[in-house]
């Protein structure tokens, strides 16, 4: 997820039972009109993507999504090392 303030990765698994967010097809459903905010096709839990992934709505409201840290080198995304 790609804001002015930078790039934001999470782990596609929902807090609630650990399952993929996405449907079956693949795609994520974005709940706003703004693409802000990330439902669970599964649960409908809704979280918001640039405040650290956290849920705002739904069975696991109050967690957080895992955050996967990037940094961005010459155009590429990469995951950070978070040690």
């Amino acid at each position: 997820y790609r804001t002015d303030d930078g790039v934001y990765g999470y782990v596609n698994r929902c807090p609630h039972h650990w399952i993929a967010m996405n449907r079956e097809n693949g795609e994520f459903i974005m709940w706003d009109e703004d693409d802000h905010e990330l439902m669970c096709a599964h649960h409908t839990a809704v979280f918001r993507l640039a405040h650290g992934g956290e849920c705002i709505d739904g069975p696991c409201k109050g967690s957080n999504l895992t955050a996967v840290p990037l940094t961005e080198v010459d155009g590429q995304l990469l995951i950070s090392d978070s040690a």
